[in-house]
């Protein structure tokens, strides 16, 4: 999704701001932060909600200053356990974190978060069909449902799509496929 708004500059300049944040955006990042005599065994790594909180304070920063980054961003992870945990708690704990940061700041975290028009088409059907419990099978089926939905209403998409699924193991995002209209 980065390549798509390049044209417009925004996303080059979240390339720039978010490897500022050590351990968390990618592994080049990582070494870059891994390099740096400033961070050097300092301890610290950022979890899903601190990157959450970071982004929703820059986007809003960007509005007050009337020159807003014209995105919307979903952040999800897993969060890592506290610096007391036992190794038992660390072994058995799972707290995952998904939130949306709107592009003038606005922000929310739930069990399912949408982004543009589908805050007004598919948010309903998440609302109604989501459980936190759900197989993964029945959330791509409901995935590809709030999909189709957006897509017969909107003149301007493309049927083409791709799932990012975030667990303990790391994140795997499809290949583009398109579904069956």
């Amino acid at each position: 999704a980065v390549s798509a708004c390049r044209p417009h500059g925004y996303c080059l300049w979240l390339d720039a701001l978010l490897p500022l944040l050590p351990h968390t955006y990618s592994p080049a990042a990582a070494a870059a932060a891994a390099a740096s005599p400033c961070r050097a065994d300092d301890g610290i790594s950022l979890g899903p909600q601190e990157v959450y909180a970071y982004l929703c304070r820059v986007m809003y920063n960007r509005r007050n200053k009337f020159d807003p980054l014209w995105n919307s961003l979903i952040v999800a992870g897993i969060e890592p356990p506290h610096a007391g945990a036992s190794s038992e708690d660390v072994a058995t704990a799972s707290s995952s974190f998904l939130g949306m940061v709107g592009m003038i700041g606005t922000h929310y975290s739930d069990s399912h978060v949408t982004t543009g028009f589908a805050n007004h088409l598919a948010r309903p059907l998440f609302r109604e069909q989501q459980a936190d419990d759900m197989s993964e099978e029945a959330a791509v089926e409901l995935m590809h449902e709030a999909l189709r939905v957006c897509y017969y209403r909107d003149k301007q998409s493309m049927n083409k799509f791709q799932l990012a699924r975030v667990t303990k193991e790391g994140v795997r995002i499809s290949e583009p496929y398109a579904l069956d209209v």
